[in-house]
């Protein structure tokens, strides 16, 4: 855009797979998500980067729910999210190949999961309401990336950060057999959040990037880990 602007877009596709023991049961959510972002990066001095995000998505989730006479209460159902971060890093060059960046950010995000009704069940089936949650995550933490060879460069990166908007989840529900609706509470996550992955990525001539990552983010008695892969292209 300008010599200190550059803006992009991207696109990404993620799978997770989410199991849960119960007192008398399991519950397994396999999730499709699909997210688009718009980012823009302004150049502060020759080592200090401004870096904005924005990003939708929507995600479908195939839930499984074993419950204790041996039944399987499944159902489909969808969500949507909305994504905003903000992050001013400073990069420290160690070696002729290795970059050392820390940085301050903050991220927000959106949720919102459509209601639902199970089928398989009988009269055990859960109709559920839906449901929204929302995070404001302020963070610190440290990038380092090391060049392999003109094209392959390594990414390592860890972090922590305190949310300030965290609360105890609740979905409200009922028995497709009848009765009043009831509020099943939800822990209440644990303010402090941890964060580190590793990754690659490969440079084509034409300026296109091909990346792949594995990350994983914790609270206390929470942990989420993903695989990605994004193609990112020049305009």
């Amino acid at each position: 855009v300008s010599a200190s602007w550059n803006v992009g877009a991207a696109l990404a596709y993620i799978n997770s797979d989410v199991k849960s023991n119960l007192a008398a049961g399991s519950h397994d959510v396999d999730m499709d998500s699909y997210i688009a972002k718009v980012y823009a990066t302004k150049t502060l001095d020759e080592a200090t980067v401004l870096n904005l995000q924005a990003g939708v998505g929507t995600s479908n989730y195939d839930s499984h729910r074993r419950i204790f006479t041996g039944d399987v209460a499944s159902a489909d159902y969808d969500s949507w999210n909305v994504q905003l971060s903000a992050e001013v890093e400073r990069s420290f060059q160690v070696s002729d190949k290795t970059i050392f960046t820390p940085y301050l950010q903050a991220d927000y995000s959106y949720v919102n999961v459509d209601s639902y009704r199970e089928s398989g069940a009988g009269a055990l089936n859960l109709n559920v309401d839906d449901d929204s949650a929302d995070s404001l995550i302020i963070g610190v933490g440290a990038k380092a990336n090391h060049t392999v060879s003109d094209s392959l460069s390594i990414m390592v990166n860890a972090g922590v950060g305190y949310d300030v908007m965290t609360d105890r989840s609740s979905l409200t529900s009922s028995f497709a057999g009848g009765g009043a609706q009831f509020t099943t509470e939800g822990i209440e996550p644990d303010e402090v959040v941890y964060n580190a992955g590793i990754g690659a990525k490969y440079s084509l001539t034409n300026g296109t990037e091909i990346s792949a990552n594995y990350t994983i983010d914790a609270r206390q008695d929470y942990t989420d880990q993903s695989l990605s892969a994004n193609i990112r292209m020049m305009f």
